[in-house]
C-alpha cells in the first residue's frame, strides 16, 4: 500500500472517531467518497499477520 493511501485512510479514520467516539467502522461506510470501512478492514487483516 502506498503511503499517501495509508495517510488518507488514517485521516479519514481520525475524522470518524472524533465524530463517533469509536473506531468500529462498518465495512460499507464511506467517509465522503473514501471507502473507510474497506480501508480499516484491510488494516485489521494486515495487522493480524504482522504486515
Amino acid at each position: 500500500m502506498r503511503g499517501c493511501d495509508w495517510a488518507r485512510g488514517w485521516t479519514s479514520l481520525k475524522k470518524f472517531t472524533e465524530r463517533e467516539a469509536h473506531a468500529r467502522v462498518p465495512y460499507g461506510h464511506k467517509e465522503g467518497a473514501y471507502p473507510l470501512g474497506q480501508w480499516i478492514a484491510e488494516q485489521r487483516r494486515a495487522y493480524g499477520p504482522g504486515r
